[in-house]
C-alpha cells in the first residue's frame, strides 16, 4: 500500500519495523510510493481494512482541504456522494404512466468503492504533478478529528480585518465514511467474504479504531418509510412525515436497513429479545396463537452429547440456543425485503439469510419471511381520494377543450364499452334498466293521469306488415307492396 495511508497501522506492524515516532526503514507514511509492512497477525480481511484505511484518509484530506479553503476545497460533498452512490441500487426513471413507476439500475448497481478511491487519488496525483508528494505531507500533519475552517470569501477580508477562524469536530464526516464502509462490507456475500463479527475482532487485535456508527432507535425511519408506502399511516402522521421529505426518508430508511442489518449480525440487545413477552406488547393481529410447543423448546448452550463415530471415535455435538428477534425489528427487516427496488439487494439477501439462519423465528414469521421476497410492493399507490381527484381534472379539461376548440368531446365522458376487471362477470349495464334513468319530458302532460300508462316507457313495437319505404313526395313511410299476401283468385264460374 501507499505510505500515506499507513498512519492508522502504527500498532499493527512488527516491532522491528516500528520506531519511537512510528514507522521507520523502508516504511514512511509520508512516502507516495508502494510499501511493503509484515502485520503481527495475518487476516483474510486485509482487502476490506486497506478500503476503510483509503476512507479514512479521505478525513485527513478534509481536513488539510479545509485548511486552505474550506468553502472551495472541503470533500465533505464528495463522502456525501459516496454514501448517496453506495446506499443506492436503482434510481426512478421516467415513465409514461402516472400509475407505475420505472426504476432504472445503472446508479449504484454495479459500484466498485475501491475502483472509486483509487481513481479519485490517480487523479489528485495527475493534477499536482511533482507536488504530489509534499501535498502528502501536509495531509499526513493534518488531524481527522478536526478541520480549520479558513476562507478567504468570508466577510471582513476586503476591509482588512482579520475574522477569527473557527475549529469544526469532523465526527458526523466520519461516522459517514464508516457507516459507507460498512455498506459496502455488508453488500458482499457472507459465505464468501466473511462475517462481521470476524471483522471487528480482526480490527482490534491490529489496533486499528473501531467503526463509529449511528444508532438504530427501532429503526425508525424504515419503518415509517414503508408504512407511508402501504398506506398504514393516519393523516397526522403523514403530516408530520412530509416535513421530512421523501428523498431525505428514503434515505434515512436505507441507512436504518444496514444499521439492522448490521445489529442483527452481531446479535445486539437492541434487536434480541429479553424474554417470552412481546417487546412492545402489542398483541397478533389475527388474535390466534400461532405456536407449536417446538417453536418454544427450550435448549441448553453447554448441552454436549457423546456421539460414537464408526471408526470408534467419539465426537461431540454442541447444541446452541438461537435468540429470537424482536417482533418491531422484525417487522421492520420484513419491510426492507418487500421493497426490493429501493434497498440494495445484498443487503436484502444478507438480512434474509441472518434472519433464516442465525434466530430462532416462528412459524407465522418463517412463513412471512419465505413470501417477502416475491411481495411487490415497490411504484407509487394513489388513494381512492386521489383517483376521484385525477378523473374530476381530467372531465374539467375535456370540458375545456370542447369550449375552446368547438370539438366533441362526449364520446370520452362516456363509460367504456370493456368492463373494469372490477365488474367481470356481471351483466351488461343496458340489461339493467332503471326508472330514474329516464329523462323526463320538458313539457308538461295536458293528458290525465288514468289515460297515461303505468310505466313512463312507451311500449316497444314491431311492425309486422310488409316491408316499408319513404315516400318521395311526403316523405312518410309506406307500405312496398313486396311480400303482400293477396286474396285468391276466384275461377271463372
Amino acid at each position: 500500500m501507499p505510505g500515506f495511508l499507513l498512519q492508522s497501522m502504527d500498532f499493527a506492524v512488527e516491532r522491528r519495523q516500528r520506531g519511537e515516532r512510528g514507522l521507520h526503514g523502508r516504511v514512511a507514511v509520508t512516502n507516495v510510493s508502494i510499501q511493503e509492512i509484515h502485520l503481527k497477525k495475518s487476516t483474510t480481511y486485509l482487502p476490506h481494512i486497506a478500503i476503510l484505511l483509503k476512507l479514512r484518509w479521505l478525513l485527513r484530506l478534509h481536513s488539510a482541504c479545509s485548511e486552505l479553503n474550506y468553502k472551495v476545497l472541503a470533500t465533505k460533498q464528495l463522502v456525501l456522494h459516496l454514501q448517496h452512490l453506495i446506499l443506492q441500487e436503482k434510481t426512478e426513471a421516467m415513465a409514461d404512466s402516472m400509475f407505475q413507476t420505472k426504476y432504472s439500475s445503472h446508479v449504484g448497481s454495479h459500484l466498485s468503492l475501491n475502483a472509486v478511491l483509487e481513481d479519485i487519488f490517480d487523479q489528485l496525483k495527475g493534477s499536482l504533478g511533482g507536488s504530489w508528494k509534499g501535498f502528502c505531507e501536509f495531509v499526513a500533519s493534518c488531524s481527522p478529528r478536526f478541520a480549520l475552517a479558513i476562507s478567504d470569501m468570508d466577510g471582513g477580508w476586503k476591509h482588512g480585518n482579520t475574522a477569527q477562524h473557527k475549529v469544526v469536530e469532523n465526527d458526523s464526516l466520519a461516522m459517514t465514511i464508516d457507516t459507507i464502509f460498512l455498506t459496502n462490507f455488508l453488500r458482499q456475500r457472507r459465505d464468501e467474504e466473511g462475517g462481521l463479527q470476524g471483522l471487528l475482532k480482526d480490527m482490534e487485535s491490529l489496533g486499528i479504531p473501531p467503526l463509529q456508527l449511528p444508532t438504530m432507535q427501532g429503526a425508525r425511519n424504515l419503518l415509517n418509510y414503508g408504512m407511508q408506502h402501504l398506506g398504514l399511516l393516519s393523516a397526522d402522521q403523514r403530516a408530520a412525515l412530509r416535513s421530512i421529505g421523501q428523498k431525505s426518508l428514503e434515505k434515512q430508511a436505507q441507512c436504518d436497513a444496514v444499521m439492522l442489518c448490521a445489529e442483527l449480525e452481531l446479535q445486539s440487545y437492541e434487536v434480541v429479545a429479553s424474554g417470552w413477552d412481546d417487546d412492545d406488547g402489542s398483541s397478533d393481529d389475527s388474535g390466534e396463537n400461532d405456536l407449536t410447543p417446538m417453536d418454544r423448546a427450550p435448549t441448553l448452550a453447554s448441552m454436549r452429547s457423546m456421539v460414537a463415530t464408526p471408526d470408534g471415535k467419539v465426537a461431540r455435538a454442541v447444541f446452541v440456543e438461537k435468540p429470537e428477534v424482536k417482533s418491531r425489528i422484525f417487522k421492520a427487516a420484513i419491510l426492507a425485503l418487500r421493497f426490493y427496488n429501493i434497498f440494495p439487494k445484498g443487503i436484502r439477501d444478507r438480512l434474509w439469510q441472518i434472519l433464516a439462519e442465525d434466530y430462532n423465528l416462528t412459524a407465522k414469521q418463517t412463513r412471512e419471511l419465505q413470501k417477502a421476497p416475491g411481495l411487490e410492493t415497490d411504484g407509487k399507490r394513489l388513494t381512492q381520494m386521489q383517483l376521484n381527484d385525477v378523473e374530476d381534472r381530467e372531465k374539467a379539461r375535456l370540458h375545456q377543450f370542447m369550449v375552446d376548440f368547438g370539438r366533441n368531446t362526449s364520446h370520452c365522458l362516456m363509460p367504456p364499452l370493456v368492463q373494469s376487471p372490477s365488474q367481470a362477470g356481471r351483466s351488461p349495464e343496458y340489461t339493467n334498466w332503471k326508472e330514474k334513468q329516464l329523462m323526463t319530458q320538458s313539457l308538461p302532460s295536458l293528458r290525465p293521469a288514468s289515460s297515461r300508462d303505468a310505466s313512463p316507457r312507451p311500449p316497444w313495437k314491431t311492425w309486422k306488415g310488409s316491408p316499408l319505404t319513404v315516400d318521395s313526395r311526403t316523405g312518410q313511410f309506406k307500405v312496398s307492396g313486396y311480400f303482400e299476401k293477396l286474396a285468391p283468385l276466384r275461377q271463372p264460374g
